[in-house]
């Protein structure tokens, strides 16, 4: 019968103090940190190669602790990966990078592996005083981090687990037929008619501000009875055709008839956005008593769009959005339009306007 020979002790000790010689590891310290392991793994069995596996992790750890990267660092490279988008876009993102570095002196050389989602939470509730600010913060935070995972500078967006701020949207109501015959009776009166085509695809086409800014001659397929705008025009980056109904094409036709307008002329002439400024102002908008809301013109096209046509489907389409969810919450408010008025809005010509702003005949001398 094979007997198992107990194990040397007094050989095992020599083994294992010639393997740890030169080492800052005695052999009691190397035990007590086997003994520390099975006690971490509780009830499962400490064998040699779990041991090993467990080295190997905390390696990674080690390794994953010190490939990062400052905030500072991370922010300037994320704004150079976005290089490519408008300056619009990227002076937003750095005026947020900005404010958060002013509130915060210790962000700019903190390790973005050290930044955890109670941290970021308080960053942004300490730096920012609005919901919609602390909203668009959240964004281009959650814009770095994710650059950073990428890149390998962090294992995770804590961002994802911050909190969304509630955003109560502000109610914005649609012009009222006055107020359009207005505004559109200003823009072709002023700086030469010039601005008259950009005003009434804001109206009529829901365009929004900046793309119309954007936009050339060359853009609109009257022909085709639509208005290209390639993924240079939009805000989200994405193109879309927008549909020249009969009014808008009788206003556009009217400005190109007036302008003459050559190959590659924007629509909006130089000195847009001081023009349709002081276009507003003529047309009654400015000051505390009537102020002018953004993006009320798209507003306006959403909603008579909605009353007169009734397909929600189309008009989603019309405007970009990728689900209707936003068109009904946000865009749709028709109180105080009833079909008639929508039916008017949708027959403003050129010819309306100047027709409704004339003054009166005077009566004749008898």
């Amino acid at each position: 019968m094979n007997m198992k020979k107990a194990p040397n002790t007094n050989k095992l000790k020599y083994v294992g103090a010639a393997l740890l010689e030169g080492e800052s590891v005695t052999l009691i310290q190397a035990a007590r940190l086997v003994l520390e392991i099975k006690e971490a793994l509780g009830d499962e069995i400490c064998t040699i190669t779990r041991c090993r596996e467990v080295v190997s992790l905390g390696l990674n750890a080690i390794k994953n602790k010190h490939q990062t990267v400052s905030f500072g660092t991370a922010a300037v490279e994320c704004l150079r990966s976005k290089s490519h988008r408008r300056p619009r876009t990227l002076t937003d993102i750095r005026s947020i990078i900005h404010k958060l570095k002013k509130s915060n002196p210790e962000l700019e050389h903190t390790s973005l592996r050290n930044l955890s989602v109670e941290e970021c939470q308080n960053i942004l509730m300490n730096t920012f005083t609005t919901s919609r600010q602390r909203h668009k913060a959240r964004l281009i935070l959650s814009g770095i981090f994710s650059f950073s995972v990428k890149r390998g500078w962090c294992d995770e967006n804590p961002i994802l687990r911050v909190d969304t701020p509630f955003l109560q949207e502000q109610e914005i109501p649609a012009l009222t037929l006055k107020e359009i015959t207005q505004l559109l009776k200003a823009a072709m009166e002023e700086f030469d008619g010039s601005c008259a085509a950009g005003a009434a695809l804001m109206i009529f086409a829901g365009i929004r501000p900046q793309e119309v800014e954007r936009l050339l001659w060359e853009n609109i397929a009257l022909r085709d009875g639509c208005i290209i705008l390639n993924s240079k025009h939009t805000k989200t980056g994405g193109a879309r055709h927008v549909t020249i109904l009969p009014v808008l094409a009788k206003w556009l036709k009217f400005c190109r008839d007036r302008t003459k307008p050559g190959p590659g002329t924007p629509i909006c002439p130089k000195g847009w956005t001081i023009k349709w400024r002081k276009i507003r102002k003529k047309a009654g908008w400015g000051g505390r008593k009537k102020s002018w809301v953004p993006d009320c013109l798209r507003h306006t096209y959403a909603s008579y769009h909605a009353k007169h046509f009734k397909d929600y489907n189309l008009l989603q389409m019309e405007m970009g959005h990728r689900s209707s969810s936003l068109l009904r919450t946000r865009y749709l408010n028709m109180k105080g339009i009833s079909p008639q008025t929508a039916t008017r809005f949708w027959a403003l010509t050129p010819a309306k306007v100047i027709e409704e702003t004339k003054p009166p005949e005077e009566p004749p001398v008898s």
